[in-house]
């Protein structure tokens, strides 16, 4: 269907056909009822499956199919026959939806057979079934043997080719409702619904500032469509994706539909519009206007990793971060509602596995398919206390977001080398990971930047650490007081930001780039500025206010970090978990260091606590003074100072 047939179907309204539904509570194993006149036994779920269910064949790609039968009056029961065939054989429609609350049961017939099945499955084949009459229908809860766990994970693993294939995908978001009527007849009075698919519309258009003059009832029933639970789910994503990626995702709020891609565009508008009325300051719109730009966001992040998609460069990190935020009845979901979307990793769906180990699983995959063991800058014990998970795996259950040291960590880790090019070298048995790695030194003593004194007096926190570390190196080192401050100045900045061998693109914070903070190149100027302020002498010079603002702007992955310093007067930024006695190592293949605790009554075992930045460590330079010389008679000849190290 083009943009055209869109925008007539934006016109067609018609009450809402949602049904009543049943009372809530499963229904009796077996029913009487009448169905077109005849009395007729409802089978239970158990029996409607064992009889209506054959065993489907993996290596044909066996997939199940519903026909629905035309209604001959809106009273008729709702009726469909199940077919089995080849996918690749298929021409079929799909529908994506959300299964709802299952104590909610409606009754149809299936072959012949009187069965309960979901309300929200049912609602949805009886408002899509007449508008695809001559084609096949694939929905999920009636077309897998949600009872079978081989089958089920079989028919997961083809769940991509499946929405890759159908056409077209119809997204049913529920009846039509007061709300979606507002978003119906918004999108009538917009001139670029005539046309969408030649449309330039955005916000900045004439036609898209129309948004800013929206009452607050229309803002309320906007922030109603996008918080509905549809587009918060996470096997939704990888539906809309595959559809949205071929044009043949259609959205149907009841009899109503529109294009996916036509609906995006409005959302990216609506959001933009709401952005600029919250920073236009607090008015009487400000909690409506709001709700829509945070659960726009959501639907805009769809849209992010379409284009990922569609360019091949999807991120599976990325994507699967997202998951974290959406909303999954079973937690290994959260990875298998994925896989159609992230192919190169090799993980096929089981469902007889438990969530632990197909996290595990999946971390480990996600670092082979890296080659690299920077992903564990974002792990850490705390982050999976209580889910049964090893430090060192990935917790897609955790909403928790990472410590601002170990986003930046991660999102800059391209930009360092301590482990001097080692490649990553690891090996997973059970709930171990083996890898390899030195220790750079033990934590003895540490400041912490509070965060509600950070918050407050961030720069005079600043200044008061400083001159507890100053303290410290004079007291056990010999290291010259300008060669700390350069150093510490570098630490707490994470050096690379001010390194002038990166370009001006590298950034920390959204805005801020290399150009930016040339100001801070001269540490006596740095310091200097600090302390003034620190002191209560606010700058005047628009220069130094600058310069402040952009201090302000970087430090701010500080918060709660705590700061600390090796024997050699190193200065040293850590996570917030990490203790006296744990221990700061440099991990072949990771371009970061990493806090690890010693489990105790173990030798050579630990706990990753998080990422560590150490002055003086993050180019290789630890590594290359301790490595082993090699007694072949070359001076230039070493063996690195690695050792197995396993991380539980």
């Amino acid at each position: 269907m083009d943009g055209g047939q869109a925008a007539a179907g934006a016109g067609e309204r018609t009450p809402n056909q949602n049904g009543t539904g049943s009372p809530n509570g499963s229904p009796p194993p077996k029913r009487r009822c009448i169905v077109e006149d005849r009395h007729q036994e409802v089978l239970s779920p158990e029996e409607w499956r064992r009889i209506l269910y054959e065993p489907l064949e993996p290596e044909k790609k066996d997939i199940r199919l519903l026909k629905v039968h035309p209604k001959q009056s809106p009273k008729d029961a709702l009726e469909a026959s199940m077919y089995t065939m080849p996918l690749k054989h298929a021409s079929f429609a799909a529908i994506s939806y959300v299964w709802g609350d299952s104590r909610r049961q409606k009754m149809m017939i299936l072959n012949g057979h009187a069965v309960f099945v979901g309300h929200s499955v049912y609602t949805a084949l009886r408002h899509t079934g007449y508008k695809v009459t001559d084609l096949l229908i694939w929905i999920d809860a009636l077309c897998i043997n949600q009872s079978d766990k081989e089958e089920r994970s079989e028919q997961v693993s083809l769940m991509g080719e499946i929405y890759g294939k159908a056409e077209p995908v119809w997204l049913w978001t529920g009846g039509y409702t007061k709300d979606t009527e507002t978003l119906v007849n918004l999108m009538n009075r917009l001139a670029f619904m005539q046309d969408p698919s030649e449309s330039d519309f955005d916000f900045d258009s004439r036609d898209g500032r129309k948004l800013v003059g929206l009452g607050s009832t229309e803002w309320l029933s906007l922030a109603a469509v996008l918080r509905n639970p549809f587009w918060h789910r996470v096997w939704i994503l990888q539906e809309i994706i595959m559809a949205a990626a071929r044009r043949q995702a259609i959205v149907l709020f009841g009899r109503f539909w529109v294009q996916y891609d036509t609906l995006a565009k409005l959302v990216r508008a609506l959001v933009k519009a709401a952005v600029f009325l919250v920073q236009s300051g607090p008015g009487k719109l400000h909690s409506e206007v709001l709700d829509v730009m945070v659960n726009g966001i959501v639907f805009h992040r769809h849209m992010g990793i379409l284009g990922a998609f569609e360019s091949g460069t999807c991120d599976s990190i990325d994507a699967l971060d997202f998951n974290t935020i959406l909303n999954a009845t079973d937690p290994r979901d959260r990875v298998y509602g994925l896989m159609g979307l992230i192919r190169s990793l090799r993980i096929r769906p089981d469902y007889n596995k438990t969530i632990s180990q197909v996290y595990q699983d999946t971390t480990v995959a996600t670092l082979e398919q890296a080659a690299s063991l920077n992903g564990l800058i974002r792990c850490g014990a705390n982050n999976n206390v209580g889910s049964g998970l090893p430090s060192w795996a990935f917790n897609w259950e955790n909403k928790i977001k990472p410590h601002g040291l170990s986003k930046i960590l991660e999102a800059q880790s391209k930009l360092y080398n301590a482990c001097a090019g080692h490649a990553a070298d690891f090996s997973a048995c059970g709930s171990s990971l083996s890898v390899r790695g030195c220790k750079l030194m033990d934590v003895d003593g540490f400041v912490q930047y509070h965060s509600e004194y950070f918050l407050n007096h961030p720069l005079a926190n600043l200044a008061l650490v400083r001159r507890w570390m100053l303290g410290r190196v004079r007291e056990t080192t010999r290291v010259q007081d300008h060669e700390f401050s350069e150093a510490f100045k570098r630490a707490i900045l994470l050096d690379e930001t001010i390194s002038e061998r990166y370009n001006t693109e590298v950034r920390i914070g959204p805005t801020t780039r290399l150009e930016d903070i040339k100001p801070l190149l001269d540490v006596e100027h740095f310091f200097d500025l600090i302390d003034r302020t620190a002191a209560g002498r606010t700058p005047d010079a628009d220069d130094e206010r600058d310069t402040l603002t952009c201090i302000n702007n970087f430090v701010s992955h500080l918060r709660n970090a705590k700061l600390s310093m090796g024997p050699g007067g190193e200065c040293c930024v850590l996570h917030p978990d990490v203790e006296e006695g744990d221990g700061i190592f440099v991990i072949a293949g990771c371009s970061v260091p990493l806090a690890l605790r010693p489990v105790r009554g173990t030798t050579g075992q630990y706990q990753l606590v998080g990422p560590a930045y150490v002055h003086g460590a993050m180019d290789g330079e630890a590594v290359v003074r301790s490595a082993k010389r090699v007694s072949t008679g070359d001076p230039d000849a070493y063996d690195d100072a690695f050792e197995e190290i396993i991380l539980l």
